[in-house]
């Protein structure tokens, strides 16, 4: 089923329903089946359920002498992969981190595979709590037959970092697979995050390859500089941390601070001083340059070349972006890269549909079908809510041609939010008593715990209103914290409610008839002008603020460092004296029992250090 998920006809693969640890599938004519490419995520930490001294006859594991543990089938299925790996194959194998450094019988294998193969090429540390059903984090094993002159070293990458947060799990982006992805075919040492590793080292350790003991964990903890908490002032060695700003914007160490003895002293405002240094104008406008030659070629590639453009167009846009941006300081090109690759997730299904179907699908709107649930009978049934366009969305449309239209709709929708939020602090509001009101046998609030029921009587709260209304013959002047003025704003948060709903209603019904009639008469040119939008617009809009975040970031260092050093300890110590001193006048003047009066005497000396 995997398989067949991602595109892999039936006839091209074969499946065994079996233990691949006992029994070998992969024969051929009494002779094993080598492959070039081998993928594999086997059961982490699995029992080992051929760890019989018998199955050193089986040549999988004979060669290492030694068989896995029974209760860690880890190197396990890695010595069946590579008895099938041909003279050049490759494999990647999904394993938990123990398998890098237990001992015993796994310290053997490691070896058997470092020492007497040599085919282990990389290891890369992903994050934890990416696969369903275990939180743990797990490496890949990048296996080679055929080394390519990296005989003598192992790269070990740690990616635990390497992820953004969806639901419950963490996820690998687009540019967290490239960062990786580029750090291994250029086998790169990148402080903190990868490093070659000499076999020799790797052999002094034991042949242990937990990726901590080669690959240095960034230091996060935040220095202190004692003097500067007492005295006062910038230290030295917090501002030379600073010093890639300085290198790369001449000028602004000094414009920035002034000297003064033992630290440093900000001179004025950080952002106006920052933003006003020539160097840093430069460098924006330098990178606002980068950006829009950036746009005129994915404008070229993707408008212009439209009918050419292909899955390969991506990684030409790619490499550009990366030759381009290959000298821009604290602009990180993979975070570049992302923009472009969430760009063209929408680009790529774009240019099948309009290949397929031509420019005019670009006018096509179908119902935007969707499932709700009957209220009585709880089935799920599919319904139309509003239109979809089949390329272009429909508020783009209506931002292109009917901006004010599309303006006032917005305003509505923010009224129905402001107005939803009212309700919700009003029914917040309600206490205990007042969910038991009740005026004229009316009550507000439905409550049985027999079927669970908690809930606002809309019907009755209606008829409360009513009554208070004819009874007092208004319904302003309530105290507002009496029950009655909170039943009251409740029933017009609903009101209120009600009429924000009902005009965005109006408005809908108003504007699609509209939208789609300017989509019926889009012009061919029209619709590649509604795609530029699309396609490059959220492309270029990701990265032109790049530079002016890189710039914003020295800016909140300067600050916070600024901030860090305010107050000195001699401030803070005064401080103290003179509440010590004001409680010690304080407790002089209180007057008890003698004995309260004896304990003041004794906490005032105290404070006076007497």
């Amino acid at each position: 089923m995997n398989l067949i998920m991602h595109g892999i006809d039936y006839q091209r693969f074969t499946v065994f329903n079996d233990d691949t640890l006992i029994h070998d599938n992969f024969y051929e004519n009494g002779k094993p089946v080598l492959f070039d490419v081998q993928v594999e995520n086997p059961p982490y930490s699995a029992q080992n359920t051929a760890s019989d001294e018998a199955y050193l006859d089986d040549p999988r594991y004979r060669a290492a002498g030694c068989l896995a543990p029974s209760t860690k089938a880890d190197l396990a299925f890695v010595e069946s992969i590579v008895y099938h790996m041909a003279d050049d194959g490759r494999a990647a194998i999904l394993l938990p981190h123990g398998a890098l450094f237990r001992g015993g019988t796994e310290l053997e294998i490691r070896k058997y595979l470092i020492e007497r193969l040599n085919v282990v090429d990389a290891i890369i540390g992903l994050p934890a709590n990416m696969f369903h059903g275990t939180g743990i984090p797990v490496c890949v094993l990048l296996l080679k037959k055929n080394r390519n002159g990296h005989s003598g070293n192992i790269l070990f990458v740690d990616a635990a970092g390497c992820f953004v947060k969806e639901g419950k799990n963490n996820t690998l982006r687009a540019c967290d697979i490239k960062r990786i992805v580029d750090c291994v075919r250029n086998r790169a040492d990148i402080p903190c995050f990868s490093r070659k590793v000499a076999l020799s080292e790797i052999q002094e350790n034991g042949y242990n390859l937990n990726i901590p003991r080669y690959v240095e964990a960034p230091d996060t903890a935040e220095p202190w500089d004692v003097y500067s908490l007492i005295e006062g002032g910038l230290p030295d060695a917090e501002v030379a941390a600073l010093r890639p700003y300085f290198d790369a914007f001449p000028g602004l160490k000094e414009e920035l601070f002034e000297h003064r003895g033992h630290a440093y002293g900000l001179r004025g405002d950080a952002r106006h001083i920052v933003w006003d240094n020539e160097a840093v104008k430069s460098y924006v406008n330098g990178y606002d340059g980068i950006v829009s030659s950036l746009k005129t070629s994915a404008t070229r590639a993707l408008i212009d070349g439209m009918d050419s453009v292909t899955e390969d167009t991506e990684d030409v846009l790619a490499n550009e972006l990366f030759d381009d941006l290959e000298d821009v300081s604290f602009v990180d090109r993979y975070d570049a890269y992302q923009r472009l690759d969430d760009a063209w997730q929408e680009i790529a299904s774009d240019v099948d549909v309009i290949k397929t179907e031509g420019i005019g699908s670009v006018r096509v709107y179908e119902p935007n079908m969707v499932l709700k649930k009957k209220q009585k009978s709880k089935e799920l049934v599919e319904e139309q809510d509003g239109w979809i366009g089949r390329i272009i969305p429909l508020e783009l449309v209506q931002e292109t041609y009917l901006a004010e239209d599309l303006k006032e709709l917005k305003e509505l929708n923010a009224s129905c939010e402001t107005a939803q939020t009212e309700l919700d602090e009003a029914l917040e509001a309600l206490t205990d008593e007042d969910k038991q009101f009740e005026f004229d046998g009316n009550g507000i609030w439905d409550t049985d715990e027999d079927k669970g029921e908690d809930k606002l009587n809309v019907k009755g709260l209606n008829a409360v209103v009513k009554g208070l209304n004819r009874s007092y013959g208004r319904l302003d002047g309530f105290d507002e914290d009496s029950t009655e003025y909170r039943i009251v704003t409740l029933h017009q948060a609903r009101a209120s409610l009600s009429t924000a709903k009902r005009n965005r209603t109006k408005a809908l019904k108003l504007i699609e008839p509209k939208t789609m009639s300017v989509m019926d008469g889009l012009s061919d040119d029209e619709c590649v002008r509604l795609l530029e939008r699309k396609w490059i617009d959220p492309y270029i809009n990701g990265i032109a603020p790049l530079a002016r975040n890189a710039v914003d970031e020295l800016v909140r260092k300067v600050e916070s460092l600024q901030d860090k050093y305010a107050v000195t300890g001699m401030e803070e110590a005064n401080e103290i004296s003179a509440l010590e001193t004001e409680l010690s006048n304080t407790l002089g003047k209180l007057h008890g029992s003698e004995t309260d009066e004896a304990g003041c005497a004794m906490w005032a000396d105290f404070l006076r250090g007497e």
